[in-house]
């Protein structure tokens, strides 16, 4: 069991980074330490306060200890771990770096007002979630008990979902940054032979050359 855990925390330590600070501040929380008031993105708090952290926790936040708390971070791990397991092997650079550019892009949303909501942490479980869909789209996932269907189809049922529960807006541009994301991990290269989202190959050529310099 150590063994597993040990291989586990060694194959997705980003994966567990990100969970281990989700589960932080569901617990901090729950004990009443911290209020969520005070870890909300407010685009006004940090430009005129200087409250910075605001720009991370907004992304760690999904709620105090519960059973949706369980699902919801239990389904993030699912994604990111296989996205960093799979996907990136042996690129734990360029998953971090897909990461940077992921927050930068909803911080943007968020600061121009596309998007209104206090916490980016669900939307960036929706980019994750496009992602794995689109790189897994055979992969046949368990819908309604039995019935089987590619995860490719994934991201458009739960937007159809969200749509009649609730507005669905945010989503639909989570999925959009997902998509574009998708783009530049999978197709551009392929179109122009330029990985702009690998960084990796840059780190290794000149830690390589400062190797043999040394």
């Amino acid at each position: 069991m150590n063994h597993l855990i040990e291989n586990q925390l060694l194959n997705t330590p980003i994966t567990w980074t990100i969970c281990g600070l989700i589960g932080i501040l569901g617990v901090l929380h729950s004990l009443e330490i911290i209020h969520p008031i005070y870890l909300i993105l407010s685009p006004s708090l940090v430009m005129r306060e200087q409250q910075y952290w605001r720009l991370f926790t907004s992304f760690f936040y999904v709620g105090p200890i519960s059973f949706r708390f369980v699902i919801d971070i239990q389904w993030l791990y699912i994604v990111s771990s296989h996205m960093e397991s799979r996907y990136f092997v042996g690129k734990p650079l360029d998953y971090l770096f897909l990461l940077v550019v992921t927050f930068a892009i909803l911080l943007i949303l968020r600061f121009t007002s596309i998007i209104d909501i206090p916490f980016l942490s669900s939307l960036f479980t929706v980019v994750l979630t496009y992602l794995t869909c689109r790189v897994w789209g055979d992969m046949q996932v368990a819908m309604i008990g039995a019935l089987a269907i590619p995860m490719r189809f994934l991201p458009y049922i739960y937007m159809a979902v969200n749509v009649i529960s609730s507005d669905g807006t945010s989503e639909m541009i989570g999925y959009c940054v997902g998509h574009v994301l998708w783009y530049f991990l999978e197709v551009f290269p392929r179109i122009t032979g330029y990985h702009l989202l690998s960084i990796q190959r840059l780190y290794n050529r000149v830690y390589a050359t400062r190797a043999l310099e040394a």
